[in-house]
């Protein structure tokens, strides 16, 4: 399966003595670890408690809804789009009378998929970077926790710590933001 960049693409932005088949293992890792925890291109998934609310805040501004599910004492129910809204903001949906499920208020739970604001143009360029920065990480990656030498001493990074960061930047990115 190919990745969203190559070994080529990926030595324009880091510098490393490594082969191109280990580098290649790195880059695949890296693209693996982002769809599992990102989920696919362009899509963006999540389930909400509708709670009897009008309106439901997404986690993500959207661009547009590609679905939404209610599932109600163990039956789902596909939506049409008659029957919510997204607001102008795009972090929110309304529930709205529409025709396959007349309802002003979500119940139970609620399946929303949508394509986050930029499109797959925008998260493409997201992943992409964070492509890089994962890579970047692992080249320079160092088991020891400090290394000394004479008088000089550093300390490593925490690697989990790191990737958690790096995938909290493009998680929060397009996030509403709390108000002060």
């Amino acid at each position: 399966m190919p990745t969203i960049l190559t070994v080529d693409e990926v030595r324009e932005h880091i510098e490393t003595d490594l082969g191109d088949d280990p580098l290649t293992r790195l880059i695949e890792a890296a693209d693996q670890e982002i769809i599992d925890r990102l989920g696919a291109l362009a899509s963006h998934t999540e389930v909400l408690n509708g709670d009897g609310l009008p309106v439901l805040p997404l986690a993500r501004r959207a661009s547009a809804i590609s679905s939404a599910t209610e599932k109600i004492l163990d039956t789902d129910y596909a939506l049409s789009a008659d029957d919510y809204e997204l607001l102008g903001d795009g972090y929110a949906l309304r529930r709205k009378q529409g025709t396959s499920c007349p309802a002003l208020s979500w119940r139970g739970s609620v399946t929303v998929v949508y394509v986050p604001i930029g499109g797959a143009a925008g998260e493409l360029a997201a992943r992409k970077k964070l492509l890089v920065d994962l890579v970047r990480l692992d080249v320079a990656y160092d088991a020891k926790k400090s290394d000394s030498l004479g008088d000089s001493s550093r300390e490593s990074l925490d690697h989990g710590k790191e990737r958690d960061s790096l995938f909290s930047r493009v998680l929060n990115r397009n996030r509403r933001l709390p108000l002060a």
